[in-house]
């Protein structure tokens, strides 16, 4: 008896480590930090999957061209834990991060070798690395990124007033714009569909098109003014979702629940992700109303989930695990609280950005395994 307490104090007094028991598995976490010199730097732990590796010393590089010292640690029969011994220089790193950092796209390129000339590489994509959110990575972002590209685009205006904006049609040169980044399809194709139409005050139709409610979505989206950068990309929420989809399809069929396909625009040539939107999605109305029960407001949040499936799915059944997974319902948690709290501005009324905070609180409590 004394001899098993004995082991077991002696086990308890090991830490225990996890990696990846896949190559799908694996995982990356950066966290900003600071070299030696004051540079931006970037420490690296990866979970690895590499059962020839060899506990001890060896080396990790990113970019395939950055290399530092890295220790390696065992963890199972296929699973090692490689974490850097001295930080990555974020500026000998910059063309290798851009991708994955501003646009979240693209992967980085990870590769460790043990002293016995073992060596494991992966290529990591964006849904499997981890930043840490501490006080150095926005100035990384700024580093990689450039400019505060984020806060707005080009021809934005902040909304003053949301009821007022919404009450007028897009101007012609803004609705040109809109249809070229995201051409409207319909599943099944509509033969005698309505066409767009649009006349002032928009509050006064009593069937908008589809169409008009889809770009008077995409319009406000457009418009947004941000005090900070969204927590997942370095790009404004409309640049964002040009980066996802070029094309949105509305459906009216049954039976079919995907979130995204792959289709051909209208006088285009080659093809474009088009994420999917249920036509029931667009009976809410052309006001902003309440992202609880519908409107403007519901169908925004709904074309960011369905944009943020379009590289990341949900983690643990129809819900996210928890929102630092930053999935489809973490992004509309992240977007209602942002709004509701000013740090995305809208023109919105003290009662808008309620409904909004009551609606993440909603989403905190019934979307997420964790229970946020």
């Amino acid at each position: 008896m004394r001899l098993l307490l004995g082991v077991l104090v002696l086990l308890s007094a090991v830490p225990l480590v996890w990696a990846a028991d896949s190559p799908e598995a694996q995982s990356l976490t950066l966290t900003p930090t600071r070299g030696a010199w004051g540079d931006l730097a970037l420490e690296a732990s990866w979970d690895a999957y590499g059962p020839e590796l060899r506990p001890g010393k060896g080396w990790i590089t990113l970019g395939e061209t950055v290399r530092v010292p890295a220790v390696i640690e065992r963890a199972g029969t296929v699973g090692a834990l490689v974490r850097s011994e001295r930080p990555f220089l974020v500026r000998e790193l910059q063309e290798a991060l851009a991708p994955l950092l501003c646009l979240g796209q693209g992967t980085l390129s990870v590769k460790v070798r043990d002293l016995f000339c073992h060596e494991v590489e992966w290529e990591a994509p964006p849904a499997r690395v981890s930043w840490v959110q501490n006080g150095l990575l926005s100035a990384v972002r700024a580093t990689v990124c450039g400019p505060e590209s984020w806060r707005t685009v080009p021809g934005g205006k902040s909304i003053s007033d949301i009821a007022s904006f919404l009450a007028a049609c897009p101007p012609p040169d803004e609705l040109a714009l809109l249809r070229g980044d995201f051409p409207i399809l319909f599943r099944p194709a509509r033969d005698s569909a309505p066409g767009y139409a649009c006349t002032e005050p928009t509050g006064a139709l009593e069937a908008p098109s589809d169409q008009l409610v889809i770009y008077q979505a995409l319009r406000v989206i457009r418009h947004l003014l941000l005090s900070t950068p969204l927590p997942w990309t370095y790009l404004h929420p409309y640049d964002w979702l040009k980066s996802k989809f070029g094309a949105l399809v509305v459906n009216s069929g049954v039976g079919f629940a995907d979130c995204h396909i792959r289709v051909t625009p209208p006088g285009g040539t080659a093809q474009v992700t088009a994420i999917v939107i249920q036509e029931a999605e667009l009976q809410g109305g052309i006001g902003w109303g309440d992202p609880r029960t519908g409107g403007l407001a519901r169908l925004i949040l709904r074309i960011f989930h369905l944009a943020r499936h379009v590289d990341r799915a949900h983690d643990c059944g129809e819900r996210d695990s928890s929102l630092d997974y930053l999935g489809a319902w973490g992004v509309e948690y992240t977007l209602a609280t942002m709004l509701s709290q000013g740090t995305i501005q809208a023109g919105l009324s003290s009662e808008q950005r309620g409904a909004l905070a009551a609606y993440a609180q909603q989403l905190l409590a019934t979307r997420f395994c964790s229970g946020g």
